[in-house]
């Protein structure tokens, strides 16, 4: 969720600057999914995840806000709330 949220806001923040039009589903990291992907969990979950991240954060990213995430010391947070809004959607 973090990998997608981080690189979602990146690409956000390109399209704006370069003024593209609103468009996440367009970005190769968005179609793709597998960005930061680790063998030991589920590859189908985790896109479905990273996807997840991807698209608040490409929304803040365009818009230049902290709606879905915060920057940190590490990069990016995706914030607790919206956190528990995805988990409790999968299940």
């Amino acid at each position: 969720m973090r990998n997608g949220y981080s690189l979602g806001y990146q690409e956000g923040q390109r399209d704006r600057t370069y003024r593209r039009g609103f468009n996440y589903s367009n970005g190769s990291g968005y179609r793709n999914g597998v960005y930061g992907y680790q063998s030991y969990v589920d590859r189908g979950q985790y896109r479905y995840y990273f996807q997840q991240g991807y698209q608040r954060g490409y929304e803040d990213g365009y818009n230049s806000t902290y709606r879905y995430g915060v920057r940190s010391s590490n990069g990016f947070e995706v914030l607790g709330s919206v956190l528990n809004t995805i988990l409790n959607f999968a299940q």
